[in-house]
């Protein structure tokens, strides 16, 4: 592990703002909805953005606010991340370049007191970048293909998980890496999502074989584990109680408890039998959940898929309350706002569009198009009494919404 000086002339690369225009969007009844995310016939769709950044040669695959809301970062198909200043959100020069890795950047995050920023790359090595001062921390090239890396929320503890199946975790000290311990399993399949549970002592890995485990962190031991019928592709754990969601290949999410894994509920239709896609000419999953996010406040579930639906369940009497139609356009992410006495979902897709809906009638507020560009991510910051949200973009964008 090395303690070198980023290279700060590869820092100022410039970035252009290609549109900045004020905009303002109307929730509830003091505007209307656009349900069209075109433009008129042989025009490009439309663009609602307030701002969009061209400063990646190639798609952005993420994008991740730290907890002081101060910075953002975004990982790029063009095998770099970059670091922007929102205090200075009008500046076309990214803050930092993180130009060392060997291959997509597909995971960004901050620490709990956004001094350190992770990167990593598909090919699994990480960079550890110290915010204040632009040095690298260290490197990290001990796991194998990158699926997703997460902070311990108090301790600078970097956790990841990777294609082979396998479970990381790292203590990042001034130095460098001072300590690290893998937890293996039976299953040699990728390691899609994991989630720390409430007590910062547990992580919960979620794997594409349909297998999930309950780690205990300090004896590097699997405390619990169950494996569904399906693959899983991602999942939630509850802040507050002992319920993790689990969504899977064939449509379905499981409620799982966090103490034992037992299975406490099923949701959604299964779209496809396990002979099916074991099948090596079995079609691509029509209905994947590509993200399941709890709403803590409430005992509602939002689970979107990639068959164009995000539905809004009751996990304590196991109902559907609302189902959200996006015309069959692949649901990316989705996370949840209160205002006021108003609870939304917004919900991003393939389509470049974002979406806010009413979580208590499940109507539509808002419609926002990206210009016809993929959405890959997206975060949003709550600043100033002003909500934003940033998306990670095809063809190199980061686009600004304001809502």
């Amino acid at each position: 592990m090395t303690d070198n000086h980023m290279d700060e002339d590869q820092d100022g690369m410039e970035a252009e703002i290609i549109e900045d225009v004020d905009g303002e969007f109307y929730p509830d009844d003091e505007g209307e909805e656009d349900d069209d995310i075109n433009g008129p016939e042989g025009e490009p769709p439309a663009d609602d953005s307030t701002a969009k950044w061209s400063a990646h040669s190639k798609d952005v695959f993420c994008v991740c606010v730290s907890t002081s809301k101060r910075w953002l970062a975004s990982g790029s198909e063009d095998d770099t991340a970059l670091v922007w200043d929102l205090n200075k959100e009008n500046d076309s020069e990214p803050y930092l370049r993180v130009p060392e890795h060997m291959d997509s950047v597909n995971c960004v995050a901050f620490n709990s007191s956004s001094t350190l920023l992770a990167t990593g790359d598909m090919k699994g090595k990480i960079i550890i970048t110290v915010i204040a001062t632009k040095l690298q921390r260290c490197k990290v090239e001990d796991s194998g293909d990158l699926e997703w890396i997460l902070w311990h929320p108090s301790a600078d503890i970097l956790f990841a998980g990777s294609t082979d199946g396998l479970v990381w975790m790292w203590l990042i000290s001034a130095t460098g890496v001072s300590q690290s311990k893998v937890f293996t399993s039976s299953s040699a399949a990728s390691c899609v999502s994991g989630k720390l549970l409430p007590d910062a002592k547990h992580l919960l890995a979620a794997h594409a074989d349909g297998q999930v485990r309950i780690w205990n962190l300090k004896e590097v031991t699997a405390s619990a584990s169950v494996t569904l019928p399906s693959p899983c592709c991602s999942l939630d754990v509850h802040s507050h109680g002992n319920v993790a969601a689990i969504g899977c290949q064939d449509g379905t999410t499981t409620l799982i408890s966090t103490q034992n894994c037992k299975v406490l509920a099923t949701f959604g239709t299964k779209t496809q039998d396990d002979e099916d896609m074991d099948s090596e000419e079995a079609p691509a999953p029509k209905n994947s959940v590509e993200c399941v996010r709890f709403l803590t406040e409430f005992p509602w579930l939002a689970v979107g898929t990639s068959g164009g639906t995000l539905t809004i369940y009751d996990i304590e009497s196991g109902s559907e309350r609302h189902g959200c139609d996006h015309d069959g356009m692949a649901v990316v992410n989705c996370d949840w706002r209160l205002q006021e006495n108003s609870i939304y979902i917004i919900s991003v897709c393939i389509d470049g569009a974002v979406r806010v809906w009413d979580a208590k009638t499940g109507d539509p507020v808002m419609l926002l198009s990206g210009g016809g560009d993929e959405i890959f991510d997206f975060c949003v910051v709550d600043k100033d009494d002003k909500t934003k949200l940033f998306t990670a973009c095809g063809s190199g964008f980061i686009r600004i919404f304001s809502c």
